[in-house]
């Protein structure tokens, strides 16, 4: 059976992953060398996971995209905004870099709870529970202590000088399927569902 590794998602616009490209460069630029002690998300690629599905056969790719109608319908457009940098699970002991959200946070929690209902339905499970976040990079393993304070310090250093960035409005969601490869994850859009229809 053909199996496709899946996740609903939001795309993020071209002038907000210019953003994060920004904010990665300033990261970066803190950190001196420590930079290469992380694998950094590619900005082309970067969306806002809502749920991760796993791999699923691929007959089954238009049910899952029917389940996920019923979750947008009584869904309106969402405005959010980029917010502050932070890490899993802490800014001390950083593993997973993202940068948070602001704006209409509470609308896009429902709007999740909403889609991860109706994929319960169909059988999938969340693998976690949902903190709205864009990964901007991962810790790689074996890092030295002094990597992990440079990286602690550059997030603390960013963070205290917050950038403002502009709204974005979410109208619809995607079914993205996820292909592994040497240089990093590919992404394309299995389906795709609008916002209260």
């Amino acid at each position: 059976m053909d199996m496709v590794r899946t996740f609903v998602a939001v795309e993020l616009p071209a002038d907000i992953r210019k953003r994060l490209a920004d904010t990665q460069a300033l990261l970066r630029g803190a950190m001196g060398g420590a930079e290469k002690a992380l694998r950094w998300s590619r900005v082309d690629g970067v969306h806002l996971t809502l749920q991760f599905l796993g791999d699923v056969p691929s007959g089954s790719i238009v049910a899952i995209v029917g389940g996920v109608r019923p979750g947008c319908a009584g869904a309106t457009p969402i405005d959010i905004s980029l917010g502050g940098v932070g890490a899993f699970p802490t800014v001390e002991r950083p593993r997973v870099l993202w940068l948070g959200l602001n704006g209409d946070v509470a609308q896009l929690q429902t709007l999740q709870a909403a889609i991860s209902k109706q994929l319960s339905a169909l059988g999938y499970q969340p693998d976690k529970p949902f903190k709205p976040h864009i990964t901007l990079g991962r810790v790689r393993e074996h890092v030295s202590k002094d990597e992990l304070v440079s990286i602690s310090r550059a997030l603390q250093v960013v963070a205290g000088n917050p950038t403002p960035h502009p709204l974005f409005t979410v109208t619809y969601v995607s079914l993205m399927k996820s292909d592994l490869q040497p240089a990093g994850a590919v992404y394309t859009a299995l389906g795709v569902v609008q916002l209260g229809k």
